[in-house]
């Protein structure tokens, strides 16, 4: 045998032996469980958008639509107190091919 393939043999037994390496495995202890909660939210927090709007000819504002909406959530039952505005925008907003029309929502 040649002194080539000596080392080639002697390199493949090192690297079997440097894999055969057995890794001592830590102990653990395994929990399994199970729980349950049932929560009871104090806020809820709903996000409404009222925009104005046409129908037909006529336009639909915001206070109009805000009637609306207030006299819906009193026969609900919600306190009408807890209501807050949040923000309010306006924008330029096509309404025909020859007009724009200023349309808010809140």
């Amino acid at each position: 045998m040649n002194s080539k393939s000596f080392l080639i043999v002697l390199f493949l037994f090192i690297g079997i032996q440097v894999n055969a390496q057995n890794v001592e495995n830590e102990s653990f202890i395994e929990v399994q469980g199970q729980a349950e909660m049932e929560v009871i939210p104090d806020e809820i927090y709903i996000l409404p958008t009222i925009s104005e709007r046409t129908e037909g000819r006529k336009k639909i504002g915001i206070e109009a639509q805000e009637i609306k909406l207030s006299e819906g959530l009193t026969t609900k039952g919600i306190d009408l107190q807890t209501l807050s505005l949040a923000d309010q925008d306006a924008s330029y907003v096509p309404v025909k091919w020859s007009r724009k029309d200023l349309m808010a929502s809140a």
